[in-house]
């Protein structure tokens, strides 16, 4: 070998050799070992010495099923809807019965002995889901029976009522029947319990006092035939959203008022006096939010041709949608005076037949008209001429024109402008004609 090579040889490093028993003078090895030995050992123990525990598995949720019971065949429902769990207690194989939990079991009650409505105290039956397990058995349960009520359901409806007793109105206004909102009410539960119900009030005991409308917020008691409040414990309900609408209104008197129609022209209707009974004004009650600018109430109209001395016409009161009626007037009279008033007989043989259709030919057949009553101003009367009187037929106001000979209501007038006025209605007989 050259003195080059052996150079070489000597500077590489030495390969250091692997020292096991050096292991054992290290403390940090050593603490490692004895944890795995003292694992293993635990291991040991466990699989020769004892290999059950016990273990308790919380919340295990009872399942009831009535199919093909008496229970059902009786038409009985569970009232208890609400899921009840229990805890069931093992034992086993301790690598085993720590992985186990609620959805590895199965539990029912025994339904044998439910037949008719009532409570029971019924046996909580307990099986593993997987079936032909070894590893474990069921020890007992917690609790090992549960209560659970029964019952036929039915179903009525009901029409709620309202009760506000501390609510009041403002100065000046007045509060009218509460409403309820909703109008009906669906009640489902047990039967007895249900057939019970008599009375649904919904109620709200706040203490108010009001200036305009309000919706309050509504708290339903039941009430037996007694009076005595019917507990809610499974009763079911269409609506949880109970209101009472509290209607505000402001009361005010307003008088009494008609309009008349046909009236002849030149007539001052201002001057014919009359009497209302049995009262020409009537207390109300009006809609708060509606209460503005209202300063009468309107009897409707009166045809003027009805007018006469001393004649009385009957008329309905009819308020507005919303309105009450305090003084429960429903007709009152209309009763026309006759201070400085006065009445005749005459006849017409001026008749106008006015605005004839180009395509109609019509011939009056009267030659007058007789025994027509005039009324008014008694020195307008007195001067009254048959001369002053017209009688018109104005095809304009006809509507539909049939040929052929008909009589025609005639529009009858003074033509002097006197306060005077023909009572009742008159016609005339035409010949109606179709040209080409």
């Amino acid at each position: 070998m050259s003195a080059k090579e052996q150079m070489q040889k000597q500077q590489e490093p030495k390969k250091k050799k692997f020292n096991f028993s050096g292991l054992f003078e290290n403390n940090r090895f050593l603490k490692i070992l004895s944890i795995l030995i003292a694992i293993i050992t635990w291991f040991l123990i466990i699989a020769t010495v004892d290999p059950n525990t016990y273990s308790t598995i919380s919340n295990v949720p009872v399942s009831v099923d009535l199919s093909g019971t008496i229970a059902e065949s009786s038409g009985l429902t569970v009232l208890n809807t609400d899921v009840q769990y229990i805890d069931v207690r093992v034992r086993g194989k301790a690598f085993y019965v720590g992985r186990l939990g609620p959805d590895d079991f199965s539990a029912t009650v025994n339904l044998t002995s439910v037949t008719a409505p009532g409570t029971y105290s019924l046996e909580v039956r307990v099986e593993a889901k997987e079936s032909n397990n070894d590893n474990y058995e069921i020890v007992s349960t917690t609790p090992s029976t549960i209560e659970l009520s029964f019952d036929r359901l039915a179903t009525k409806t009901f029409e709620p009522e309202a009760s506000a007793p501390n609510v009041t109105a403002a100065e000046g206004y007045i509060i009218d029947q509460y409403t309820v909102s909703p109008g009906e009410l669906t009640i489902s539960g047990p039967e007895n319990k249900v057939n019970q119900i008599a009375k649904c009030i919904v109620q709200n005991t706040e203490k108010l006092q009001i200036n305009s409308s309000s919706v309050l917020d509504g708290t339903l008691v039941l009430q037996d035939s007694n009076g005595n409040e019917i507990d809610q414990e499974y009763l079911q309900f269409s609506s949880e959203d109970l209101r009472i609408t509290i209607p505000l209104y402001q009361k005010t008197t307003l008088p009494l008022t008609f309009d008349y129609i046909n009236v002849p022209s030149g007539i001052d209707t201002s001057e014919i006096s009359y009497t209302i009974e049995p009262a020409d004004e009537l207390n109300v009650a009006i809609p708060v939010d509606a209460a503005a600018g209202v300063e009468s109430l309107s009897l409707g109209e009166v045809d003027f041709r009805m007018v006469d001395l001393g004649k009385t016409i009957s008329m309905d009161v009819s308020l507005l949608a919303g309105y009450l009626n305090l003084d429960d007037i429903t007709t009152v009279n209309i009763t026309f005076g006759s201070e400085g008033m006065s009445s005749t007989y005459l006849s017409c043989e001026n008749i106008v037949l006015k605005n004839v259709p180009s395509n109609y030919n019509a011939e009056l057949l009267s030659s007058r008209i007789s025994d027509i009553k005039f009324v008014g101003n008694a020195d307008d009367i007195a001067a009254l001429t048959s001369s002053d009187i017209v009688a018109t037929v104005d095809f304009s106001k006809l509507g539909s024109i049939t040929p052929g000979q008909q009589r025609l209501e005639a529009l009858i007038s003074v033509v002097d402008g006197s306060q005077a006025w023909a009572v009742g209605k008159k016609s005339v007989l035409v010949s109606i004609e179709e040209t080409e």
